[in-house]
């Protein structure tokens, strides 16, 4: 029945609303660390009953896209004023990396996000998921060019003697099948 499927996804939605409004989105994550926002919401914690160890979770947001044109004129203008944006940026991904044995970021699958491109290249290894499909194989084969893509678009924000900036070292690690039959 249509109408109980749609009230099922309204459930669904409302408790995601419920969740982004309660704990920190990776937009929310992002603010406070490229703009110095304040957003004081908890990171989603739970607790193992196997191992007795905890796993925090950042959720996606879809605000997170209104950062991108932000992020993206930054990296395209090379402003002196946008490096500081760039560097908040690295600054934000080593500091979470301090509190945990491992940080997993699951991106949106989009070879144009700068958002994206950055947070890869800002990672210390990235593995790229794909389906057994024509258009994942063309997207591997592509990926060596778009991950260059992004080396470039980056390139003039490394660090250097005189400038803090970023440090590019991200490892490919592989690929991982999913929904496979």
């Amino acid at each position: 029945d249509i109408n109980s499927d749609i009230k099922i996804l309204q459930q669904q939605e409302n408790k995601w609303q419920e969740y982004q409004s309660k704990y920190l989105t990776f937009y929310d994550f992002l603010e406070n660390n490229l703009h110095g926002d304040n957003i004081n919401k908890p990171i989603f914690r739970k607790q193992s009953t196997f191992s007795g160890g905890y796993t925090d979770l950042i959720g996606g947001s879809i605000q997170t896209n209104t950062l991108e044109a932000e992020i993206y004129r930054a990296v395209t203008n090379k402003l002196p004023s946008d490096y500081k944006i760039i560097y908040q940026f690295q600054k934000a991904i080593d500091n979470i990396k301090l509190n945990y044995d491992f940080v997993l970021i699951d991106t949106q699958p989009s070879a144009s996000s700068i958002i994206m491109g950055t947070v890869v290249l800002l990672s210390d290894y990235f593995i790229s998921p794909v389906i057994p499909s024509l258009y994942s194989l063309q997207a591997i084969d592509n990926l060596s060019d778009i991950i260059n893509n992004w080396v470039n678009l980056l390139a003039p924000f490394k660090s250097t003697v005189n400038t803090k900036g970023i440090t590019i070292k991200a490892k490919f690690l592989g690929i991982i099948v999913q929904q496979a039959k």
